[in-house]
């Protein structure tokens, strides 16, 4: 018999990584907050109505104390976006880091959450603890710069 635990985990796990690394970039600090969001959400997950909104919120709200704690991290992101007209434009996961690394934490979150995770605006305003019309401007203001950097 399976725990509630490790059914969040078998089900959520490579999604909350990837989530990470959107937010973070590659690299084990993405890992780093997934495991501690587990660990968190493991022991308080008898009182939790949502597990999965809690283990989201708690991997957010990681990435986002990381960011925080790590301003170094923003400087070497910035000093890694090339110009488009230097590039070419691909898919790949390193230019959509590159792209994602020029915006605010907040804008990150807002455009992870709403495109990654296909979470609605409200969704999204409950994680990232704002009203969903924020969401709306963060997406906004975030896709207006992503699409400034490839232009």
């Amino acid at each position: 018999m399976r725990t509630v635990l490790e059914e969040l985990f078998e089900r959520e796990f490579d999604a909350m990584v990837g989530l990470a690394r959107l937010m973070l970039g590659p690299g084990p600090d993405a890992d780093d907050v997934v495991m501690t969001a587990f660990v968190s959400t493991a022991a308080r997950i008898d009182h939790l109505d949502s597990p999965g909104g809690y283990l989201r919120t708690s991997v957010v709200n990681g990435c986002r104390r990381r960011l925080r704690d790590t301003r170094r991290r923003r400087r070497i992101w910035q000093e890694r976006v090339v110009p488009a007209a230097d590039r070419e434009i691909s898919a790949s996961t390193e230019y959509v880091d590159d792209l994602l690394a020029i915006l605010s934490e907040r804008e990150r979150a807002a455009i992870v959450l709403t495109y990654y995770l296909d979470l609605t605006n409200a969704q999204a305003a409950e994680v990232i603890g704002c009203r969903p019309g924020t969401v709306k401007s963060l997406v906004s203001r975030g896709l207006a710069k992503m699409r400034k950097a490839t232009t």
